[in-house]
């Protein structure tokens, strides 16, 4: 048996295990949860309060804590790292690996490279964005169109990777470009709606699943979190939708706008078919691992005709509701059967049920001075956000995940 680790170890652990699931993409109270089960096992007394910015970690008993805040900012997701630090985690507490060898354990998971680099993930930024375009009604053109600026986007967004600043001005900036040339080739080509391309170039940039994971830690009581997440994902909207603005108003100095003609779309089986080109893009984008593309795959598809049933049965802002309870059911059941985080197949599922496209047609409708279809706009972008929560609160109740499970 391992010889018992020194306290600081010990603390220093939880400290980087807490840093690194944070780091890709556990929500603040499943974050709290998990690491709480962590300390427990090691023998620490700590208590947690996690936020999109900030871990603040109390060790001690309440007569005397010392304090260690973490400053945090949401990274990248990455689901191959996020299973190996959920399996360490979970040998953590059972006992099986102690704090010396689970230290030097999440130190390798974190420095590993990632599996897919820039010359995949810009490729992969514009297929999500050329497959985005037939799910909002678009034809061949704007699917087109939309790929190109999607990739254009993603290559900005690796250009801007090792400098702040410029990471700072890319989502402004993407947005002024793509409004601007989805407009410009809206005026050259009539059949392409400008709308269509902007939405679906953008439409990784767009906070839907940000809006979702915060109503999702309003419900679960972590007010703090779920309201600043809240306004963060405001905050993107209003940005990406003041590029639209500028964008726009730029083409009009020199060209007047032209009414689309639009052209029809590419129809149920084709769109069904880009499913399968979507969920090869999301493999590489959130960097999981080959052998996951099938089930990402089948969740994409439980997510999109589950979206459909909804839709028919409950109405368009209670509908994703059973989209959503579906792909929960599916991601837990399947992480029960092959002992993995429910999120490697879920956040893919989300990405096609969240109200992101709703909140952006809000901002625009803002800009455009017709506040009260903005207001309506806005108010259905929660009440699907909640949809989405109540069916993943059912799914977590039908089909229960594998024990210590959190992350979902």
């Amino acid at each position: 048996m391992a010889e018992e680790a020194p306290p600081t170890e010990s603390v220093q652990i939880i400290i980087e295990l807490a840093s690194a699931l944070h780091r890709y993409g556990v929500p603040a109270h499943e974050l709290e949860e998990l690491m709480s089960e962590t300390a427990a096992a090691l023998g620490v007394v700590a208590q947690y309060s996690a936020g999109p910015t900030a871990i603040y970690i109390a060790f001690g008993q309440p007569s005397d804590h010392q304090t260690t805040m973490i400053r945090v900012s949401p990274g990248e997701v990455d689901l191959a790292k996020l299973r190996s630090l959920y399996d360490l985690q979970e040998t953590l507490t059972a006992g099986t690996t102690d704090a010396t060898a689970g230290l030097a354990a999440v130190r390798e998971i974190v420095q590993r490279p990632p599996r897919f680099g820039a010359a995949w993930t810009a490729p992969a930024t514009g297929l999500v964005g050329a497959t985005a375009a037939p799910f909002f009604g678009g034809g061949w053109h704007e699917a087109a169109v939309a790929g190109v600026l999607a990739l254009l986007v993603g290559t900005l967004a690796w250009l801007s990777s090792k400098r702040s600043r410029l990471q700072n001005l890319l989502l402004p900036a993407s947005s002024v470009l793509v409004s601007a040339v989805a407009i410009g080739v809206g005026t050259l080509v009539p059949d392409v709606t400008a709308a269509i391309v902007t939405v679906s170039a953008l439409i990784l940039f767009i906070p839907g699943l940000t809006l979702t994971i915060a109503m999702n830690e309003l419900a679960a009581q972590n007010l703090i979190s779920g309201s600043a997440r809240f306004a963060g994902a405001i905050a993107q909207l209003m940005m990406i939708g003041f590029g639209v603005e500028l964008g726009r108003s730029l083409v009009a100095l020199v060209a007047a706008p032209v009414v689309a003609r639009p052209e029809p779309g590419l129809g149920d089986p084709l769109v069904a078919a880009s499913l399968f080109v979507a969920s090869l893009a999301f493999t590489v984008l959130f960097q999981a691992r080959a052998r996951d593309f099938g089930w990402i795959c089948v969740a994409a598809f439980v997510a999109f005709f589950g979206a459909r049933l909804g839709v028919l049965l409950l109405g368009p802002l209670a509908g994703p509701s059973v989209a959503a309870f579906g792909v929960g059911a599916f991601s837990n059941g399947i992480g029960r059967w092959r002992k993995q985080p429910a999120l490697v197949t879920l956040l893919p599922g989300l990405l096609l049920l969240v109200p992101g496209s709703v909140g952006f047609k809000s901002v625009t409708q803002l800009l455009d001075h017709d506040s009260a279809r903005s207001f309506e706009s806005v108010f259905n972008t929660l009440l699907i956000a909640a949809a989405i929560v109540t069916g993943l609160l059912f799914a977590n109740v039908a089909v229960a995940r594998r024990p210590g499970e959190r992350l979902n």
